[in-house]
């Protein structure tokens, strides 16, 4: 084994310490203080949401990185070496934890990636199938033949709208414009492939975390799209043409009350107002924000090294 070899690999081993000593502290944050997160406009939900799946990655990639640095392990009075140190930095073993760690660590990211790709592949499939479809049964207005009332955005590099001709026929002009309108905001923010992302991201989560995480982005995403369609039109209209379009697709009940309730909140009614009610509502998603940053790095700070003491104490070291 190479001289620096064993260094990399400890410090790999503390990053994955530190990745789970973000994700506790986030997790426990998201719990805290989800409620306050959808109360928030959709900019900043999106914002916060984002940073709660990839502060750990940037987290613990930043230690690895730092703590890599030659000179950091040459000053006692660094403070990356004060904080972010191994006691054995050029010895390692993989019967010790530090290489079961590891092990697992790659096992599991394997395992999720491996999930996340299958469900890029399937999804890619039926992208494939949908433009196939459209190309086939496309009318002169450019939606496609179908019974069913159907609109959805489809495509993670070019994004493309689809409307099927069962739904525009139910529809008033101005709805359908409201419906393209909505669909083009999720085509033009890429939303199919900010999903996908963003789903890979929230699996390294705990399972009911990330199952919350995830469907708060979805409907993060339909807020965005509703806002943008109710900057033209009045957001009542909105929410009417809402209700009778996702009665006719058949949209989940409970999503549709809460893209409601997100429409005709006063706060979105006067939000083009008063400057103070374009400020006031900062506050709140910013302090969530700082303590994002903070409480992971405050978890690593005063729990990486015990965690390290405890684990060399009461688990398997070096043989």
């Amino acid at each position: 084994m190479s001289a620096s070899l064993p260094l990399w690999l400890n410090l790999l081993s503390q990053a994955v310490i530190v990745f789970l000593l973000s994700q506790i502290s986030l997790s426990l944050l998201w719990f805290f203080s989800k409620t306050s997160i959808h109360t928030s406009r959709s900019q900043w939900q999106a914002i916060l949401l984002w940073s709660t799946v990839s502060l750990p990655w940037f987290i613990s990639v930043s230690c690895f990185f730092l703590a890599g640095q030659s000179e950091h392990f040459n000053s006692n009075n660094s403070v990356i070496q004060v904080y972010f140190h191994w006691h054995h930095n050029f010895i390692f073993s993989w019967q010790s934890w530090h290489g079961f760690s590891l092990v697992i660590s790659l096992l599991i990211s394997l395992y999720l990636c491996r999930k996340a790709y299958i469900t890029l592949k399937n999804y890619r499939i039926q992208d494939k199938k949908r433009r196939v479809l459209s190309l086939l049964t496309r009318n002169s207005e450019g939606h496609f033949e179908h019974s069913q009332a159907l609109a959805f955005t489809s495509g993670l590099i070019r994004p493309k709208v689809y409307i099927s001709t069962g739904l525009v026929q139910q529809l008033t002009a101005e709805e359908l414009v409201m419906v393209t309108l909505h669909e083009q905001a999720h085509a033009n923010r890429y939303d199919p492939l900010q999903k996908w992302l963003f789903l890979l991201a929230a699996s390294f989560f705990p399972r009911l975390i990330a199952q919350q995480l995830i469907a708060a982005m979805e409907l993060t995403m339909e807020y965005g799209a509703d806002h943008k369609v109710s900057q033209r039109f009045d957001a009542l209209g909105v929410a009417e043409a809402l209700i009778k379009i996702a009665r006719l697709m058949g949209s989940p009940s409970k999503q549709v009350e809460q893209r409601l309730h997100y429409l005709i909140t006063p706060e979105q009614i006067t939000s083009k107002s008063a400057p103070l009610n374009q400020i006031l509502p900062l506050f709140q998603p910013l302090t969530i924000l700082l303590l994002q940053i903070t409480l992971p790095l405050v978890a690593v700070v005063f729990a990486l090294d015990f965690l390290h003491h405890l684990f060399d104490q009461w688990l398997w070291h070096f043989n």
